[in-house]
Parts: structure tokens; sequence; C-alpha cells
């Protein structure tokens, strides 16, 4: 490649990234996003997911939390599978340069650099094409060169700011397949120019790295490519065929190789969640027909409306200019039939998989999406751009001779400028009027909500830990986010995940503390369930809950309480069975919980006899209501000791409830499965409670019951002779003394996982003593007596994960030295 050349390919890079980078920020300027205005990019899993995500990059040093484990992660659990699906990014730690008050900032600046990315990866693309298929003379002036070169740079920017892009920067993980995938296709085109595998190696190991997801999706792509590619263009002996083949198969093996210590412990926690879910796992569905064609390719024009949820239609909008000219590309006869047929054929599979749901879940890995529908439609795009930077490079050369004869030679500076004018106006109308879209259906968050929520919250968890360097969880009755632990590190319950661990959700739930699909909560927690889940301090925006401490309110009227129950993580109890057999009533597996733990049969919670009826008289004069969809439930208190009502409603309904005329709690659409504490009343009052929905109805099975806290006190009391006396712990390790009567069990509540590394008295603990309670929690078989408990976590997978690493490396230089000596031999 000649000098020109290269200063003509770096050219046309660098206008081509400022282009998109400037059109990226001119878009988020015209929809008030923060710094222009006081809109954050916070919205849907942007909000719930990767706002707390990357600040929880900024605990895992010098706190309780590593790289393998974080406790924030609901009660506790594996990192590496997150940090794996949704921060592997290189640009992820960046964000720790920027506090978490700033994290909308340094979002905003990752969105735009990614973005702008994908315009630079698909230039470098575009560059190898041109360079091996214009038809420009030898003798062809630079400047006319370059200008004939030029009129191919709205096709990066069309890359950069297409659909797909923009819609899916809520996901912001996904774009870096987006930015990758024009260095994997380049890597396919240097095999089949018989090139060092390297080139394809490396993109492909960096993906793996990146987001395992996408690399998936991008990997079966480069084999279709690879197909295609071969079929329609080259022409090799049926030996260099084979060759290609076994290239492009080996290098695969070889990044997976390379790529080991993430991806072994990645599916190893997935297979304690995800994948172990009969909800997200089943892959039967009886459709054929996933959406109407029609639809779909609806979705070819400027600013169509697309839902960001399971009903969503694909993104596949990337202007006009490349859908005219994809056309133009199949009847152009200046490029080969095979080649406009392969090109033809490839795009028509990518629309055939968003049609039929069997090839759109193959797409999805055999996982049902949950939102975000069409995830790999980046695909389609690529390949409308891929046509129309081959029909250019034809154009590239017939329009300037074309001109020239016409004496007409100096207008191709306006064909270029009207070019890039008409994509980037196409576009940025696109653009405005998609995040415009998500506005509306899912609305920002702004700027001052989220820092007045930092600012009344940090300050309190971080008093809470000031005050307090033990071990403890804290709960809150209210979020920000659906993962409030991590944005504001502490250890909580709170997560919300694709990496979720399967039997903390199931028991969550069997206790009636709020929990939906991948959704885990504090919402229902009750003083049975916080004291055995170790959670010592609530923060709470209502009344004081019954058995609690005020130790501060702020002027919000937000407050912590303390839970002087609460017990260790880490104890020593006489446990019944390690197996509970649960029923409907949340209380009386609460009940059941707590037995086992004490090896009693104390009765916790009584049951009320409960009356439904009409709502009538029991509600404010005042309040509308839909008598249709509303209810009461009446009875008489036996005791001041506190009241719980289960009510199981459908998840996706919303509820207002009313204790005697006064509003007690709300049930959140999405969140409506929780215990809820109606409060205390005297002996023989009578208490009507009236639910009001606007949608709902009654359901079969509802409990109200009273909590016993006398005995719950005195069974507390006795599990606490035997908690551990913890004398460190940092990073995913703690250390302690603990005493074992005899026939007691160390029990836990950490959930079970086999990377948890026990010594007992400094001697491994074999897995045989290593079990579970209630099929969630650890617990240690130990012999009678005083012992020193020593617990560290390794994500399991990556020591084989690594040995694998070190295995491919060697294997490398073997070959690569082989390799070299053969040569220097010739």
């Amino acid at each position: 490649m000649s000098r020109s050349t290269k200063k003509e390919n770096l050219l046309f890079c660098i206008v081509s990234t400022l282009i998109s980078t400037f059109g990226i920020l001119l878009i988020l300027k015209s929809n008030g996003f923060y710094p222009f205005k006081e809109v954050t990019l916070f919205t849907f899993d942007m909000k719930e997911q990767y706002l707390p995500f990357f600040s929880s990059l900024h605990y895992l040093i010098g706190g309780d939390d590593s790289i393998f484990f974080h406790w924030s992660k609901s009660l506790g659990g594996n990192y590496i599978g997150l940090y794996a699906y949704y921060l592997a990014s290189p640009f992820s730690w960046l964000t720790t340069l920027f506090s978490i008050e700033k994290l909308p900032l340094a979002i905003f600046l990752m969105t735009v650099s990614k973005i702008s990315l994908s315009g630079l990866t698909f230039s470098v693309y575009v560059n190898f094409l041109w360079n091996k298929y214009n038809l420009l003379p030898a003798q062809t002036s630079s400047y006319r060169r370059l200008l004939a070169h030029l009129t191919l740079l709205p096709l990066p920017i069309a890359y950069a700011l297409m659909s797909y892009n923009l819609q899916f920067a809520l996901s912001i993980m996904w774009l870096d397949g987006v930015i990758l995938l024009p260095l994997l296709l380049l890597g396919v085109e240097k095999l089949l120019d018989k090139q060092r595998n390297l080139w394809f190696i490396l993109p492909l190991t960096a993906i793996f790295y990146f987001n395992y997801y996408i690399s998936y999706m991008a990997g079966i792509f480069c084999a279709l490519y690879l197909l295609f590619r071969l079929l329609t263009t080259y022409s090799h002996s049926r030996h260099d065929l084979w060759r290609i083949l076994k290239n492009f198969a080996l290098s695969t093996l070889i990044s997976l190789g390379l790529a080991a210590p993430l991806l072994i412990p990645t599916f190893s926690d997935m297979f304690i969640g995800k994948l172990s879910d009969p909800l997200t796992s089943v892959v039967y569905d009886p459709r054929l027909i996933n959406q109407p064609l029609s639809d779909i390719l609806g979705q070819l024009r400027n600013g169509t409306v697309n839902y960001l949820g399971v009903t969503g239609l694909p993104n596949i909008y990337c202007g006009y200019l490349a859908i005219l000219l994809s056309i133009l590309f199949l009847f152009c006869k200046r490029i080969s039939l095979r080649e406009r047929i392969g090109a033809f054929l490839l795009t028509s599979f990518l629309l055939l998989s968003f049609y039929l749901w069997p090839l759109n879940i193959f797409w999805h890995g055999f996982i049902t999406p949950n939102s975000f529908n069409y995830r790999y439609s980046f695909l389609f795009s690529f390949c409308l751009l891929y046509m129309s930077c081959r029909f250019l490079c034809v154009l590239s050369y017939q329009l300037p001779c074309f001109l020239e004869k016409t004496h007409r030679f100096p207008a191709l500076e306006l064909v270029v400028g009207l070019l890039l004018l008409i994509t980037s106006a196409d576009l940025g109308i696109n653009g405005r009027a998609i995040f415009r879209n998500i506005d509306y259906a899912t609305p920002y968050m702004r700027m001052d909500e989220y820092v007045s929520y930092l600012n009344d919250n940090k300050p309190l968890i971080d008093d809470i830990k000031a005050s307090d360097s033990g071990m403890y969880r804290i709960c809150q009755n209210y979020q920000l986010t659906s993962n409030d632990p991590m944005l504001l590190g502490f250890k909580g319950m709170f997560h919300y995940s694709s990496t979720y661990t399967q039997s903390v959700n199931a028991l969550t739930s069997k206790l009636g503390i709020g929990q939906a699909w991948l959704w885990n909560t504090g919402y229902g927690t009750t003083p049975v369930t916080d004291s055995l889940l170790g959670v010592k301090y609530l923060l709470s925006d209502t009344v004081e809950p019954s058995g609690y401490y005020s130790l501060k309110t702020t002027d919000n009227s937000v407050s912590v309480y303390e839970n002087p129950s609460a017990m260790e993580f880490i104890y020593s109890a006489p446990l019944a069975s390690a197996d509970i057999s649960f029923t409907s009533d949340p209380f009386e597996n609460q009940s059941r919980y707590l037995n086992s733990l004490c090896g009693s049969s104390t009765l916790f919670y009584q049951k009320y006899d409960i009356e439904l009826a009409n709502p009538a008289g029991s509600l404010p004069a005042d309040l509308e209501y839909d008598p249709v969809s509303s209810w009461s439930y009446s009875f008489i208190a036996e005791n001041t000791d506190p009241v719980y009502m289960y009510m199981p409603l459908t998840p996706f309904v919303s509820a207002d409830i009313y204790v005697n005329d006064a509003l007690a709690g709300s049930f959140e659409y999405g969140k409506s499965i929780y215990n809820l504490c109606l409060g205390c009343f005297h002996a023989g009052e009578a208490v009507t409670v009236t639910v009001v929905s606007a949608s709902a109805t009654a359901p079969g099975d509802t409990y109200i019951e009273s909590l016993d806290t006398l005995a719950l006190q005195d069974a507390l009391t006795s599990l606490q002779t035997g908690e551990i006396t913890l004398t460190s712990h940092s990073s995913g390790r703690l250390s302690g003394n603990i005493s074992v009567h005899k026939g007691d069990t160390i029990v836990t509540s950490i959930p079970y996982d086999v990377g948890w590394h026990i010594h007992l008295d400094g001697h491994k603990v074999h897995a045989s003593d290593i079990g579970t309670y209630a099929d969630t929690f650890l617990t240690i078989q130990a012999p009678e007596g005083e012992h020193h408990l020593e617990m560290y976590y390794l994500s399991p997978g990556i020591v084989p994960g690594l040995l694998i690493l070190l295995i491919t490396l060697m294997l490398l230089l073997v070959v690569n030295f082989l390799q070299t000596h053969k040569k220097k031999q010739r």
C-alpha cells in the first residue's frame, strides 16, 4: 500500500469519526441530555442495572467485595458472571475515574465514545473494500481519488448512528459487539487472503472478553460471512478451501482458549441462575411466526416508534441512502451475479430470523430475551451497508467519469457534500425521534432527581459504616434503581440482573419477600426474615417498624432503624432438618424456617379468620375507586402484636391498601406480591383492610396473621449464643471464632456456591461436610468445640480457565517458533 493511500485512508477514518461524534453529540444535545441540560441517560435498564453496576466498580477496592464476589448482589453472590455480562468492556473502568455523583457524565461520555468508535471501525472496513474493489485507474490524481473515496463517507456515519446503536444505548454493553464486528470481518478477509490468523484471533478474543453474549451472535455471523465470501467472491482450490475453513475453526478455538478465564466462570455462574430457571431456560414456544413481515419491513422508515418490551420490533434502520444503494447493488451488473445473490440470501436469512420464532431464538442462544428483542439486528444493518459500499465502489468510478465527460467534474465535491448532508439530516432526525420515543415510553431520570437521592441516602449509609464495622445487611422500603445496594455500596437484598441466583429468588418468594421474574427486592421483610438474614439496619420513609430502634431521621423524612435481633451471617444451630417443606403461606414458611433452625415447633404466627366483603364504608368519603376491582377484609385483633398480610396478586398490577380508612401501603406495578405490615392494634379492635386497584380481583389465598414477638425473641436469643465472632472480613474473605455445641451445625445466611473455600482450624473442609439449608444457604458440618473458621471466595472455573489460557499461550508460542524456524530454513 502506497504512502498516499495510507494518508487517504487515515483521513477517511478521521473525518468519518469526527462527523459521527458530532452527529451523536448534536442528537443528544437536541434532546436536552446532561451535560447540555438536565436529562440523564438513565431509563429502563440503563437506570435499573447499568447505573448501579458501574457504581459497584467503585467498591471493589478496600471493602468486603472483590472481582469474584459481591455482597451487594442480592444476599451475596458470584460477581464475575455479572461483570462478564454487563461490565467487561474496558470502557466500564473509565467510570471509576468519576465520582458516583458524576456517573451521568461518565456514562454520557462512554455512550458518545462507543458510538463514535463504531463509526471508526466501520470506516476501517470500508477502506479495505475500497482499496480492494475501487475501479479507478492507477494514473488517477490524488485529489480525484480522494473525492471518489469520500463518496463512501455516509456509510460509517450511518453505521454509527443507525437505530440499533441509539435504541440499544440503554444496554450499552452490546455496543462493543457493534464496534468489533467490522474488525472481525476484516480478520475473516485476512483469512481468505491467506494472511496471518492473528488478524481474526485478536478481535474475536476481544469480543469474547468484552461481551460474550454478543460474541455468540457475531461469531455465527462471521461463519456465515466466511461462507458468503468463499462461495461468491473468492476462487480457491479444494485444498485452499479446507485450509481456510481449518484456520477459521482453529482461530476460533484459540480465541476461546485465550478467553477461558472469563468464559468458564461466567457459564458456571449461569448454571445456578438463568440456565437453571424454567422461566428463562425453556425454549419451546408454539409460535412459528414471530412478528408480521409488514411490521418488520415497516422498521425501514425514519423515526419508527419501537417498543422496548417483549413485543418490540427489530432496530434495522440505517438511513434511506443505505436502503436505496442496497437495492441498486442487487441490479448492478458490474458486480458479479454470485455476489449479489449471496448478499441477498444472507440479508434475507436475517430478515427471516426476525420473522420466524425458532430462528430468532437460535440467535439468542435458545434463551427467550427479556425485552430488547432482536439483539442481533445490527447484523442486518451491516448487510445493507456492505451492499451500499460495494455499489459505491463501482459508482465512485462511473460518476467521476460521467462528470468529467460532461465537463462537470467540479460537481463531484457537491455530490460528496450532498450525500453527507442527506445522511446526516436523515439519521439526525431519526435519532432525535428515537430518544423522544424512549422518553415518552419510560421517562429519563433528571439530574436533580439523581443528585437529590444520593444526597439524601449516601450520608446515611456512610454514617452506618462509620459507626459499625461489622458484617450486616441493610434493607430499604423504597428505591431509585433495582440495584440500590450496588449504587450506594452496602450489603442488601435488592437485585435485578440476568446473572441472578435462582435459589435465592425462589426462597425469598416463599418467605413473602417481593420477588418477580428476575427481580429480587427487600420489600415485605418481617422481624423474622430480617433477623435470620442479618438485616441489622432499615432505611424507611414510612412509620417505624415494630421491634426496631430509631437511630436518625433526615429532613426528607427518611429514617434509619436498627434491628437489635439481627443475626450474624454465620452461627451454630441445632439444625433439625436442612430440607424445609414450604407451603403457600409465607408466614407458615417463616415459622418452619425458624423452627428448623431451633429444633422446635413454636407457633410464631397466629392466623386470623378473615371475611371478604365489598369495600363500602371502609374508605375515605372523597376517594374515587372502581368497586369492581376493590374489596375488603375484616377481622378482630386478639392482641397488640404486629399484623401482616400476604395477598398473592398477579405481579403486574398495582393496588393501594387502606386499614380502617387510612392508607397503609401500596403495591407497585411489578412488585405486588410481598408481605405488608398492617400495624399494631388493641385486643378486640375491629380492623378493616380495603384493597383499591384499577385492574385486580381478590385472590383466593390471602393470609392475615400476627407475629408473636416474645416467642420470636426467645428463639433468636437462643440462636445468638452460637454466633461467630468475626476477626476480619475483606475482599470476599472472612474469618472468625465460633463455638459449636454438640449436635449443632454451622449455618449461614450466605447463599451456597461451590466457589467458597472453607478452612476450619487451618484444615480445608471436605466437600462432603459442606451442604445447603433450605436449598439456598451454606452449611458446614463441624465437631463440637471452639473453632477458627476461615472462608474465601474464588469464582468456580477461574483456575481451569487460567490453565487453559496458559496452555493456549504456550501452544501459540511453540507454533510461532516452528513457523519462524521453517521460514528461516527456506
